[in-house]
């Protein structure tokens, strides 16, 4: 049973079902279509076409992941051709927008279309080991304030790249306000992606933002995270005088997860997983 869900225009998202005899527990197999775009660097092969060289596909998406979605419905055939499991479903979501704050499968959650399950596999990239988590994404924009004036007379205005400037190599300094570890997930991450100011060669700044992108791990809490940061980004605007000022927006909030797995595999002659 195949359900194409409409995400918007010429967007679509996919649901397919394969239901076995009898009722039973619900399986689901997650992924999704979307890249992330092609950066200015030269591509020896066509980003949008699955190039085989030596063995390996190369193309935008050929590990993140349209590898997994492959995967995932070459085992469903296999599975239903195999007619060795005799209960319950298996089903293949797949989604659109995961790499712009997982739009699609929020969609899905919201359209209430997989509250039954029971479990569910995510197939991303993960060296075919199994993975029993997945961090969190927090993504700030950082905002700083000053005014302008002419390049020839610096001292009237208030830079505001130099405002961020000082802000980004204090949360550089302290790091343990982002960054912390854990077992399973290992260390939480963050980078600076993007930074824009200034409107002319001759202008001092009035405005600059960056954008920082925050991976968090399941002992971590975003809402202090901020907290921490509004703290030192408030101290250091004051810190700088009259005429500064600066805000933290917060345009993506997933928190990490993490759950416990118990496989039950039935005799190897069977090979099936129950």
């Amino acid at each position: 049973d195949v359900q194409i869900v409409s995400f918007s225009e010429n967007r679509s998202q996919l649901i397919a079902s394969l239901k076995f005899g009898q009722q039973g527990p619900i399986l689901g197999f997650s992924g999704h279509f979307d890249v992330v775009p092609v950066n200015k660097a030269e591509w020896n092969t066509n980003p949008f076409e699955a190039t085989e060289i030596d063995g390996k596909l190369f193309g935008r998406g050929s590990s993140d992941m349209k590898s997994g979605l492959v995967a995932s419905l070459v085992s469903l055939i296999r599975i239903k051709n195999s007619k060795k499991i005799k209960q319950g479903e298996i089903r293949l979501i797949y989604t659109v927008g995961e790499e712009t704050s997982a739009v699609g499968a929020k969609d899905i959650v919201e359209r209430k279309l997989i509250d039954d399950l029971d479990a569910m596999i995510i197939c991303e990239p993960t060296n075919l080991a199994l993975k029993l988590g997945h961090k969190g994404a927090l993504w700030l924009k950082l905002k700083t304030f000053g005014v302008s004036s002419h390049g020839s007379m610096p001292s009237k205005g208030k830079n505001a790249i130099n405002l961020m400037r000082d802000i980004l190599a204090e949360i550089d300094e302290k790091q343990e306000l982002i960054v912390s570890h854990d077992s399973e997930m290992g260390s939480s991450t963050y980078s600076l992606n993007k930074f824009s100011g200034g409107t002319g060669n001759n202008i001092v700044p009035d405005y600059c933002e960056a954008i920082l992108d925050i991976r968090t791990i399941s002992n971590q809490n975003h809402e202090e995270i901020i907290a921490n940061l509004q703290k030192l980004v408030s101290r250091i605007t004051q810190d700088s005088g009259e005429g500064y000022d600066a805000e933290i927006e917060v345009f993506n909030d997933l928190s990490p997860v993490s759950t416990s797995c118990l496989l039950y595999t039935s005799d190897a002659a069977d090979d099936s997983l129950r």
